[in-house]
This record gives structure tokens, C-alpha cells and sequence, in this order.
């Protein structure tokens, strides 16, 4: 009877030992916490902020819960609590979002929101992590000229005038100040701008000023204005294939970051001869009869023949108000081939005795046109086909345009018709 007894107590305390077991909590190294708010930058009238706290090294099967400050730019805080449990993760992830899940918050100040977080479970913890997010008036801090961009405010009274400025070292930019009437409960001004080309660059202010309604903070707001990008379209050469000494025709568009052209200022053309090294500039001006850029360069007759490149690079357009492109180099191919000269002989006499002199009068033409005034000239006279005499080496003559030389007939040479043929090169 007492062996039965004994095993009945055995029986009883085990179950009682394994959910002890259960229940007692993995302790972890001392937890590490990380706060971030998503996103960093917002406009007054906007969705939520989205504050995230991250805890690492935490203890299993534990409720941690915390308590999220908000001091928005008046100073005024707002508080919610939350908890989370950790269940059998060494780490947990808490969210909240900002203002609508903290009682009397709005974003209805320009400025910095600091975010403190309080760890009040399973210990008390003061300032655990923290972070902040910054609402602002207009949609982006990094204003791009010709871009539009949305301002936007709230906390004014529905159908209330709203005056907006806008202004750079205390000057108000072209356009400002104007106005807009408040909307909506919640007493939203819009307004959309569009900078000009010629905005000024650099720190402009904005401020939307309520008729009726004080804020302070005041809605005032620094932003940064940056130039537009300038891009290339269009480029072609006239014509692509030319001869020494002729000339071709840079035309091209250019357009700003909206899609709107490039009415105005210059471009810097480099032009790379076929050896790869020689380089020439231009310059391509807008041309408003042909509503493009326009440019010429003539090639010189010792230059290389060959595969030329004609080339703007990067930020050497630039419309006379500081936007500057293409940001990638805009390239084209042109080809140089040889000059092929022409060359005009004055009419000769008739007839010539021995002893005679023969006198050759050569005009030489380069492929654009101009006088071939350098190089060498040579004249050589034939009959039926055979040489007569020597070569004849010619002059330029400066003041007359022509190159000329002169042949005195020998006793031997052969009576009949010759024929003159001028040779002429720059080698």
C-alpha cells in the first residue's frame, strides 16, 4: 500500500517540472535598438511618416513596450504607447505612423519633428533611440529650373487668400509674390511652380502667408534652385564627306529637362582630326531663322585625311543663363579625303621658232574655291605622246594669282602640237 502511494506522488511532479521549463524566458545580451523615419522629407499636406524602431539581442517570450515622443516645431509633444512581443525571435521590429497614430498631431509646421522613443517594458529605459523627419513646403529640396515642383501648405481657414513668395538674396524672383485660396477642411494652399530658365541659382526662400491666419513657425522654407540639364538632339554634318580646304555645316537641337528648346547661347564644338591628337574648336550659335544651333569649320589643306570626329562634350552647350549639357558627349563621324585640284592654263600663241620662249600661265583652284598659293606646280610639254624637254617648275606669282614658268624651244625638239600638262601638289 505504501509502494502505491509513493508511485502516484512520482507521477504528479513531473508534468509539474516540464511546464516550468516552458515558461522560463531565453535571456539575450544586452538588446541594441536603431530608430528610423521613413520618409525623411515631407510636404505639410502628405501621407504619414512611418517610425520604425528595430531592437536587437532581445529576450524570447517577452513584451517589450514602448513610448514614442514627438516634439513637432512649436514644441508642442505628442505620445503613443506600444508593445510587441519577441516570442521565440531574439529581435522584434515596432512601427507607428505619424500624426495618425498620436492623439492632437499634425504636420501643419515647417521644421524638424524630434522623435524620442522609451523603452517602458519588461525595464524602464529612458531615450533608447531617437530620430527625426523634417516636413517642408515644397515637394523636393532640390529644385531643377524648368521642372515643375508642388508647393504645398495647410493649416490656414477654408476659403482664406494665401499670398506665396518667393524670393533669392531678398528679392522676390520673377512671378512672386502671388496668391491662392485655401481648401478643404483643412485649410490646404497648392500651388504649382514651374522656375524659369533664368530663375536665380542657388538658396531662394519660399513663404505662404495666411490673410487671416498667424503660424508660427511661420510657412517659410529654404530650397536649393539648380540649373537645368541641357541634352542634344538632332546633329548632323554638312555634308559628312568633304575634301581639304572645304567646309561643313554643325547644325543641332537642344532642349531643357521639361522638353521645351533651347532658344538662346552657344555651343563649344571640338573637332578631332584623324591622327587622334589635333584638335580645333568652334563655336555653334543659335540660329533663330533656323530655330537650331549652327556652327562651321573649314579644313585646312595640310590637315589629315582620313576619319575625323566631330564632338560637343559634356557641359560645353550653354544657354547664356548658366544651364549647361549635354551630360554625355554627342559625337559624329566625318570624313576628309584628299583635294583634288583644278587647274586652268592661259591660252598659248599659235606658233613658236627655235630659240623661242614659251611662256606657261597656270591658275590653280582649291576644292572651295580658293587659290592653290603653296606646294609645288609643275608643267610638262608632250608630242604624240613623248616628253619634250624637262619638267618645268612654276612660280606663284603673289600679285597676279597664277603660277607661271617658261620654256625655251631647243634646235632638237620636234615641230608639230604639243600639249601642256600641270601637275600640281601640296606635298
Amino acid at each position: 500500500m505504501q509502494r502505491s502511494v509513493a508511485r502516484a506522488l512520482l507521477l504528479g511532479v513531473i508534468p509539474l517540472c516540464m511546464l516550468s521549463i516552458f515558461v522560463v524566458p531565453a535571456w539575450a545580451p544586452p538588446e541594441t535598438y536603431s530608430a528610423s523615419a521613413i520618409p525623411s522629407y515631407s510636404q505639410e499636406v502628405s501621407s504619414d511618416t512611418q517610425l520604425q524602431l528595430i531592437v536587437n539581442s532581445t529576450s524570447t517570450s517577452t513584451i517589450y513596450t514602448f513610448t514614442w515622443r514627438v516634439t513637432d516645431p512649436t514644441g508642442v509633444i505628442t505620445t503613443v504607447s506600444r508593445s510587441t512581443n519577441s516570442f521565440s525571435s531574439t529581435s522584434i521590429v515596432q512601427t507607428v505612423l505619424y500624426p495618425t497614430d498620436f492623439v492632437g498631431a499634425n504636420t501643419n509646421y515647417v521644421g524638424n519633428y524630434a522623435v524620442r522613443i522609451d523603452q517602458t517594458a519588461p525595464s524602464t529605459v529612458t531615450s533608447v533611440a531617437s530620430t527625426q523627419f523634417e516636413i517642408g513646403l515644397a515637394a523636393t529640396k532640390m529644385i531643377m529650373r524648368t521642372i515643375p515642383v508642388s508647393l504645398r501648405a495647410q493649416g490656414y481657414t477654408n476659403g482664406e487668400n494665401v499670398t506665396i513668395d518667393i524670393q533669392n538674396n531678398g528679392l522676390s524672383v520673377p512671378g512672386f509674390p502671388t496668391s491662392t485660396i485655401a481648401t478643404t477642411a483643412q485649410g490646404i494652399a497648392s500651388y504649382l511652380w514651374t522656375p524659369s530658365v533664368s530663375t536665380p541659382l542657388g538658396t531662394d526662400t519660399i513663404r505662404f502667408m495666411g490673410s487671416s491666419t498667424f503660424k508660427f513657425p511661420s510657412d517659410s522654407q529654404q530650397v536649393t534652385v539648380v540649373s537645368s540639364n541641357v541634352t542634344i538632339s538632332g546633329m548632323a554634318l554638312i555634308p559628312a564627306i568633304i575634301e581639304r580646304t572645304q567646309s561643313f555645316e554643325l547644325r543641332f537641337s537642344a532642349y531643357y529637362a521639361n522638353g521645351a528648346p533651347v532658344q538662346r547661347g552657344s555651343a563649344i564644338v571640338r573637332i578631332l582630326e584623324a591622327d587622334g591628337t589635333t584638335n580645333h574648336f568652334i563655336v555653334a550659335g543659335y540660329n533663330s531663322s533656323l530655330g537650331l544651333f549652327r556652327g562651321t569649320y573649314r579644313v585646312r589643306l595640310s590637315s589629315a585625311q582620313g576619319s575625323w570626329t566631330v564632338n560637343i562634350d559634356p557641359n560645353s552647350a550653354d544657354d547664356g543663363y548658366g544651364n549647361v549639357g549635354p551630360p554625355t558627349p554627342s559625337t559624329m563621324a566625318l570624313v576628309v579625303q584628299p583635294a583634288i585640284l583644278s587647274v586652268s592654263v592661259s591660252p598659248l600663241g599659235q606658233s613658236y621658232d627655235v630659240g623661242n620662249g614659251i611662256g606657261i600661265f597656270a591658275t590653280v583652284t582649291n576644292p572651295d574655291g580658293s587659290t592653290f598659293t603653296s606646294g609645288t606646280v609643275t608643267a610638262n610639254l608632250s608630242f604624240n605622246g613623248t616628253r619634250v624637254g624637262n619638267s618645268i617648275g612654276l612660280t606663284y606669282v603673289r600679285t597676279r594669282g597664277y603660277w607661271t614658268g617658261l620654256y625655251t624651244v631647243g634646235q632638237n625638239d620636234p615641230s608639230g602640237q604639243w600639249v601642256v600638262l600641270i601637275d600640281s601638289s601640296d606635298l
